[in-house]
């Protein structure tokens, strides 16, 4: 929506907001060449309906 102080500028407002698509190119099919000893966060940590940042941050701690 333009903006009333200058329609040449993009303005949100409430409940409005701006939605951009960028198609990126194909890159192709890569693996990952690290193992999981070296990887940074070397674990898999499933989600549930309850995940918050919260458990996740425990998640974490307790992985180390």
């Amino acid at each position: 929506m333009p903006c009333s102080g200058n329609s040449d500028e993009i303005c949100g407002g409430s409940y409005a907001l701006s939605v951009y698509s960028n198609d990126p190119d194909y890159l192709g099919c890569w693996s990952d060449p690290h193992s999981a000893e070296t990887r940074l966060f070397p674990i898999l940590i499933d989600t549930s309906d309850d995940m918050t940042t919260a458990v996740s941050d425990q998640h974490m701690y307790a992985a180390g």
